[in-house]
């Protein structure tokens, strides 16, 4: 994090208006894959407990986009990196997210301009900002988080819409690989633990699953009868639901639980900068890399 303090000394005879401002700004675009898991492009968080994500995609398609707040912060991310601007969590301002083209030259922009301020004649004004421009580090963001005064700069790293299932598990996941010394020892033993957790789940799914397969040829023989009336096989099939007590959603209702979590999981696995050229073992120097072999 970098400190910015302007000083402003009015030598004149009149009240001077001033207000601060600050802008990033990414100079070049490149064409490459998007995830749709993933947002690359602007982002930020605001007063009113609301963050904003915008894509480099979006951010050229679609006009630019506003919004008002007091303090907050906001600035241009890919996966692993940020440059964000964090101006005076106590002043009101106007933050913007745009797409700039001027002839051939193309850029994308997060700027904010802050409340205007008089100084008056003989006067001074300090305004100190910060701006954040580094990799997406969780401690280290959550550390700027406590000694700024800024609320959840941790939204810099996307953990999406199930953050309150991301975050945790990726600082369980630290805090093995703080005790076994290999983030590729710790995944494993986490995810043996998940599958031990949710075994209780998954066995009643695969009990009511193979009790459904055993149903089969009573369900077939009914499709055969009542082929031509719908209702009455439906009634059937009902019926033999109650008799053999049966629920056709219970094979799916753990399953769909379980979702959640293990795609939580993933995205942890994806985004976070935590495991990037985090090494295993052999050949494996990069666990955020494909395997560079063609044996798995």
């Amino acid at each position: 994090v970098f400190s910015i303090s302007d000083q402003i000394q009015n030598t004149s005879t009149k009240p001077l208006s001033v207000a601060p401002y600050g802008r990033v700004n990414r100079a070049f675009f490149k064409a490459k894959e998007t995830f749709y898991i993933l947002n690359e492009g602007a982002v930020g968080y605001f007063s009113e407990d609301t963050d904003e994500e915008r894509t480099f995609e979006k951010m050229v398609d679609e006009p630019a986009k506003s919004f008002k707040s007091q303090g907050g912060w906001f600035g241009l991310t890919d996966k692993y990196w940020l440059a964000a601007l964090i101006p005076d969590q106590k002043n009101q301002l106007e933050a913007t997210y745009r797409f700039v083209q001027e002839g051939a030259d193309k850029s994308f922009q997060v700027d904010f301009l802050g409340q205007v301020q008089q100084v008056n004649a003989g006067a001074s004004l300090n305004v100190t900002q910060h701006l954040f421009a580094g990799p997406k580090i969780l401690n280290l963001l959550d550390s700027y988080e406590t000694t700024l005064g800024i609320k959840h700069f941790d939204l810099a790293v996307d953990f999406g819409i199930f953050y309150i299932i991301t975050k945790p598990i990726f600082l369980l996941l630290v805090m093995l690989k703080d005790w076994v010394g290999s983030f590729g020892i710790a995944i494993l033993l986490f995810t043996v633990a998940l599958k031990l957790v949710f075994f209780p789940l998954a066995n009643k799914s695969y009990r009511s699953m193979a009790h459904m397969r055993a149903m089969q040829p009573q369900m077939e023989k009914i499709r055969t009868l009542y082929a031509d009336d719908k209702l009455r096989m439906n009634q059937e099939i009902m019926a033999l639901y109650q008799k053999e007590k049966v629920n056709p959603m219970a094979g799916c209702l753990p399953m769909l639980l379980q979702i959640p979590v293990f795609f939580a999981l993933y995205k942890v696995l994806f985004v976070t900068i935590e495991m990037r050229q985090a090494p295993f073992f052999g050949w494996i120097h990069d666990l955020s890399a494909p395997d560079p072999t063609t044996l798995f």
